[in-house]
């Protein structure tokens, strides 16, 4: 088997500017399908993605939102960027650990 087809299709890659918002919902989906934190990051800070779009994103995934909430936490200690502040990373565990998202699990 191919080990990039288990990759995030924006893996070793920056995040490209989405089109339109049903694009950049369309690579949320795919971001979280992969729980690849980077690219939800991403699309969350710099692309504006909103709470209603990644809830319906993990929704359209295979993961529930506690393994996102896992993958989210894993990557705040391991992969993530020096330069988040307490806010910006608030923002991210506001957005993908929400209260409607625990009910989707």
């Amino acid at each position: 088997m191919n080990s990039k087809a288990n990759q995030s299709p924006f893996a070793g890659t920056f995040v490209p500017t989405p089109r339109n918002a049903a694009h950049r919902r369309s690579m949320l989906i795919d971001a979280l399908a992969y729980l690849d934190m980077k690219a939800t990051h991403s699309l969350i800070v710099f692309h504006h993605a909103t709470q209603g779009e990644v809830t319906d994103a993990i929704a359209q995934t295979e993961h529930t939102a506690d393994e996102v909430g896992q993958a989210l936490a894993a990557w705040l200690q391991t992969d993530a960027p020096s330069y988040l502040d307490s806010k910006t990373r608030g923002r991210l565990i506001n957005f993908l650990t929400q209260p409607t998202l625990l009910e989707l699990s």
